[in-house]
């Protein structure tokens, strides 16, 4: 049951055949409505409008009666189909036998009126007359006070006795009422002004204590206990909604020309527009005793018909729902202006704080609304652009949704939000790809959906770009396509970019730039910066090897023997005397040399080093800081006291061995390097030293004892035959052992 609308098959106009559909009366509020009993079929079907409320009914051929509604419409129904629902109903069906008895105790327990507008239809009709006005007497049954009634809902009677005392009106007063039809169109503010205490409608400060609800019969609906918990929260936020002024009627005060301001404090004030603030605010005093909580703005009326006050009242519910949401563009916009005007474009944490405070949000939800608004000022001039064609339904495959069809108030639009969300997509991508994007969308060749898959492949491509920039060693993507233009193209990249989850690239990714590096050797081979290899081989199977180079900056041409199989550990000395960009290069060319021998797991140590972001140029490398202390270290004598603690970077790439923690103690430069090779090699392991130092080939007794490969990157001639020889001796003293 239960639907209002008067469907197709369950009414009948005036000189139609009634249908046979159950119904009954119901009393909703003030007002009595015809409700019908729907199957399944018929609520999918109606399409009819809601006829209003019952006006009065009239006995219209002994088993039918005519109802008249608010609207003008008049129904003929069957009493042979109604049905009890409640009480009254029950009493109702009773008298369904006799349509003139049960018109008469339908007029008695609804209180309803006979239609007297039956009768054949005249001739001519007479011209409208203006309403004129009757002095009518209104007994106290007719204006009776009740603590429950109230113009938005009621309230409790124990909440309403602590708050105001209830005064009743006088037995009888006399009262203006406009003649005529009530279901008429009038002019509100013709209806209402005659009973405007307050001119032009400036609202009187009054005490909250002296608000009261509204008499029995005046209230538009109850209280939500709900709405008036959300009100209090607000009213202790956000002050500026205590200036929109309640309505009220001054109870006793029968015109104009009673009402004595002097005696506002001794009225009491029947409110029947704004009762869930007036609730919010009584509360609140009573509970608070603050200031801001005592005084309220009312606008007085004097006392009026019943179902003026509902009209008005209605009408103040009306423009007290009636809002437009801020959108989330317009959130956008107002930041990018504090952006602009404020911190000269800088973003910063004030800037956001300042935002979350005006927006009364939290930083966290307005994550992609400062995303917005910081854009580039070309960038953004785009999206306002797609703005604009969002909010005219103009982008592609843009139709209206049901939330924004929801926003309809009274025939009249709200501009739809386009979530700052569904920009999510454009984060991170190159400045070029978001202006390209953008133009797309304005262009309505891309609908918003497209745009997300569209950016999603982008950013696929970008993380395998970036992964082959590290793992060739290069700095740039320019510097990939110059070199390896094969193996670069959008066409062999383009499968792998399928397989990208979670921002990181397929592992069978590696494989295929360890290829390229592979086929790129040969000619890379005759540019080699090596002047000698020498390869010395031990007897149990590990070698040791040093390389000339001219250059700090290595390559993998050097490193071309069979033996050679990627480092487990490189060691990277004297980079005080090198800038930033030959420390990266450095860490990038071995990281393309593991690459190319599909080494995956390594560590590369690194010096005295005072860069930082090195991670950046190796594939997924974790970088942490190793203090090594000496404590037998001299201290020379002076101001200046020698440094006993180096601070030598880690980059940890892929799972290595790493047996240490960020602090370890060695007694000098030969124990360091045993600790090197006890710590961060395993068996059998491969070292590379960077920028050997003729005065110390402590790594290559390291190695010697912990059975280790060692390949020593020499600065000149010198150190290298300093190497070979000291190697030799180390293999002729083993062998002597051994014999």
């Amino acid at each position: 049951m239960g639907d209002s609308n008067t469907p197709r098959s369950a009414t009948t106009t005036v000189g139609r055949k009634p249908q046979g559909k159950k119904w009954h009366f119901k009393k909703e509020g003030v007002c009595v409505k015809t409700v019908y009993h729907h199957n399944k079929e018929a609520i999918l079907t109606s399409k009819k409008a809601d006829p209003g409320s019952v006006l009065s009914i009239s006995e219209k051929d002994g088993s039918k009666i005519l109802v008249a509604y608010s609207t003008g419409k008049k129904i003929m129904l069957d009493l042979m189909y109604f049905t009890p629902f409640d009480e009254t109903t029950k009493i109702l069906h009773n008298e369904i036998n006799d349509s003139a008895r049960f018109v008469a105790r339908t007029q008695e327990l609804y209180k309803l009126k006979q239609d007297s507008s039956t009768s054949k239809r005249k001739a001519a009709a007479d011209p409208p007359r203006p309403p004129t006005r009757r002095r009518i007497e209104i007994r106290s049954s007719d204006l009776d006070l009740d603590i429950n009634g109230d113009a938005d809902g009621t309230v409790s009677e124990a909440r309403s006795s602590e708050l105001s005392p209830t005064n009743r009106p006088p037995e009888s007063r006399v009262v203006e009422e406009l003649q005529g039809n009530t279901g008429t169109n009038e002019s509100l503010s013709e209806d209402m002004v005659q009973y405007l205490i307050t001119t032009d409608q400036v609202p009187i400060k009054v005490l909250v204590t002296s608000l009261k609800e509204p008499r029995e019969g005046f209230a538009l609906r109850g209280i939500d206990d709900k709405f008036v918990i959300g009100l209090r929260k607000e009213f202790q936020t956000n002050k500026a909604i205590f200036t929109k002024p309640l309505v009220a009627i001054v109870s006793g005060v029968n015109n104009i020309g009673e009402y004595a301001h002097e005696r506002l404090e001794s009225y009491q004030l029947e409110v029947i527009g704004g009762n869930h603030r007036r609730v919010a605010m009584q509360e609140l005093y009573q509970e608070t005793k603050e200031e801001q909580y005592k005084w309220v703005n009312v606008l007085l009326y004097t006392e009026m018909p019943k179902t003026t006050a509902l009209k008005l009242a209605a009408r103040h519910n009306r423009m007290d729902h009636y809002c437009h949401f801020m959108t989330d563009q317009d959130k956008v916009k107002l930041c990018n202006k504090i952006l602009v005007d404020d911190y000269k474009g800088a973003k910063c944490g004030k800037w956001r704080d300042r935002c979350a405070e005006i927006l009364d949000s939290s930083k966290d939800k307005m994550e992609f609304i400062f995303m917005l608004s910081s854009l580039r000022e070309d960038v953004f001039n785009m999206w306002l652009d797609v703005v604009t064609a969002y909010e005219t339904f103009k982008l592609k495959g843009q139709v209206p949704t049901t939330k924004q069809n929801r926003l309809a108030i009274d025939g009249v639009k709200q501009k739809p939000t386009l979530t700052a969300s569904r920009f999510k997509c454009i984060r991170g991508l190159p400045h070029e790809s978001i202006v390209d994007l953008l133009t797309e969308v304005r262009q309505s060749n891309l609908s918003l959906a497209e745009m997300k898959t569209k950016a999603e492949e982008l950013k696929a491509i970008g993380t395998i770009k970036a992964e082959f920039v590290k793992l060739a060693g290069m700095k740039t993507w320019e510097e990939v396509k110059q070199r390896f233009p094969l193996w670069s193209s959008t066409e062999k990249l383009t499968p792998y970019s399928k397989e990208v989850k979670g921002g990181k690239a397929p592992q069978h990714f590696t494989d295929f730039v360890q290829r390229c590096l592979r086929c790129s050797s040969s000619t890379e081979s005759g540019n080699s910066n090596a002047v000698d290899t020498n390869i010395i081989q031990a007897g149990d199977g590990i070698w040791y090897s040093a390389i000339v180079a001219k250059e700090s900056r290595i390559s993998s041409s050097l490193f071309e023997y069979e033996k050679f199989g990627g480092a487990d550990l490189v060691l990277i000395n004297n980079v005080k005397d090198l800038d930033e960009n030959s420390i990266k290069g450095l860490v990038r060319a071995v990281c393309s040399i593991n690459t190319k021998h599909k080494m995956c797991n390594y560590i590369i140590a690194i010096r005295q080093n005072f860069v930082q972001g090195l991670t950046e140029c190796t594939p997924d490398g974790k970088e942490e800081v190793l203090y090594v202390g000496f404590p037998k270290k001299e201290l020379k004598q002076g101001t200046a006291l020698t440094q006993a603690t180096e601070i030598i970077t880690i980059i940890a790439v892929g799972r290595p061995i790493l047996r240490c923690h960020n602090f370890i103690v060695a007694e000098d430069e030969r124990s360091l390097m045993a600790i090197f090779m006890d710590k961060f090699l395993p068996f059998h392991g491969t070292t590379v030293e960077i920028g050997t130092e003729k005065d110390s080939l402590y790594l290559l007794d390291a190695a010697f004892n912990a059975k280790a490969n060692l390949i020593c990157v020499c600065k000149d001639n010198t150190i290298k035959e300093k190497f070979i020889i000291q190697a030799k001796k180390l293999l002729q003293v083993q062998e002597e052992n051994d014999n």
